[in-house]
């Protein structure tokens, strides 16, 4: 059985809520995901909120050999009991910020050490405040949300769009999930933001397993490419006041936090350099636009007749062209 807690190659995050609205087993849904997938899921967590502990842990084994033959981690929803009766097979608890198991996060990961597991921990959260104490806790990830409306919950928290999901996420220390009425239209967005995956419900159900395996499949595409690394000839492209040579050297000070602060980019801006290419993540990108001041619907010649030569950003390399 799989027990890293996430795949960092991946970012789709597959939320499987049972009962599945296709009346099918579990285990036949998740193989349909996965296989749809192609196996690269960021993890997949059981969500079955009317059921029982045991039922939850009768549902995670038999899901179990699937996510385990894709490489693929399973989570258990809010259930710590079942997350850790369920033995080794589940990688990881996600709770809520209603769930009581929130409470008792502590004491269920030292059961778990005590058995000689590992059970990393994901908490859900709906604005700042939240995501700041959940920080605090080193979770494994921490979910965000909702990033649009959605239907899966029936209180849902107040939508927080994609500026809230950015400026949570410019800010983040450990992996941010976005979550909340996600589908494939919105896996840009949630790539420039900065997330390390997007979580979704909704779009991957389906009245038959053959559905749910070609919404799968259309979907993973959409995010895979969507998070796909920039090579410097694409972020040229996007940022035509930055030659290749200024992009090569940001890649070089991006381990230097004060270097980083001094040019205005976020503690996260991460290019590297890799099979002699430097490689930027979007949110890199997103960075580099925020940083020069760059309106999303301005033009180059408009930002150009709004700031001087000396914007920090242009003093590293060459400069502007």
């Amino acid at each position: 059985m799989t027990t890293a807690a996430i795949r960092r190659d991946a970012h789709l995050y597959a939320i499987v809520d049972l009962p599945h609205p296709s009346g099918c087993a579990a285990a036949a849904v998740a193989r349909a995901i996965c296989e749809g997938a192609g196996g690269r899921l960021f993890a997949l967590q059981l969500r079955m909120k009317e059921a029982s502990t045991r039922e939850r842990v009768a549902a995670a084994r038999a899901v179990a050999p699937v996510t385990a033959a894709f490489n693929v981690p399973l989570w258990m929803n809010d259930d710590g009991a079942a997350a850790l009766a369920a033995g080794p097979c589940v990688a990881g608890l996600h709770v809520g910020q209603a769930d009581d198991d929130l409470r008792r996060l502590d004491a269920i990961v030292r059961k778990a050490r005590a058995a000689g597991r590992r059970l990393a921990v994901g908490i859900s959260t709906h604005d700042e405040t939240q995501h700041r104490r959940a920080e605090a806790r080193a979770p494994s990830l921490v979910a965000f949300g909702p990033v649009r409306r959605t239907a899966t919950k029936a209180n849902p928290d107040p939508v927080v769009g994609v500026g809230g999901l950015g400026r949570v996420a410019r800010r983040a220390t450990r992996p941010l999930v976005a979550i909340g009425g996600l589908g494939a239209a919105d896996a840009d967005a949630v790539a420039r933001a900065g997330a390390a995956a997007m979580a979704v419900i909704s779009a991957l159900a389906g009245p038959d397993l053959d559905a749910v395996r070609a919404r799968t499949r259309a979907l993973s595409r959409a995010v895979e490419a969507a998070f796909a690394p920039w090579d410097e000839d694409r972020v040229a492209e996007a940022v035509p006041v930055l030659d290749r040579a200024t992009l090569a050297d940001l890649a070089d000070l991006a381990d230097d936090p004060a270097c980083l602060r001094s040019l205005g980019l976020p503690p996260r801006f991460r290019p590297v350099r890799r099979g002699g290419t430097v490689w930027y993540r979007p949110c890199d990108v997103a960075d580099l636009l925020d940083a020069l001041d760059k309106h999303p619907c301005e033009s180059w010649q408009a930002w150009r007749a709004r700031h001087p030569a000396t914007a920090p950003l242009l003093t590293i390399g060459r400069g502007p062209r």
